[in-house]
């Protein structure tokens, strides 16, 4: 979520690209703000924005999805 009390999803986001256990995680972003801020999102790591209301199957394909492509990535590197 974009706005926590204390933090926001992006400082969050940030957080967890700079962890060793957590920075391979999905990370998503999902948002009642039809007009999330993209450039943003993408700098600090975020995988995937998605707008409610979502397709649980939809978000499971889209996980699934962004897993294989950074597979690929890493087998490359």
């Amino acid at each position: 979520d974009l706005t926590l009390p204390d933090e926001s999803g992006y400082d969050i986001a940030r957080a967890l690209r700079r962890d060793l256990l957590a920075k391979h995680a999905v990370i998503i972003l999902l948002t009642a703000n039809l007009f999330p801020e993209l450039d943003k999102a993408e700098a600090v790591g975020i995988d995937l924005v998605l707008s409610k209301p979502i397709e649980p199957a939809l978000v499971v394909g889209m996980v699934d999805h962004v897993h294989a492509r950074r597979r690929k990535r890493l087998s490359r590197e």
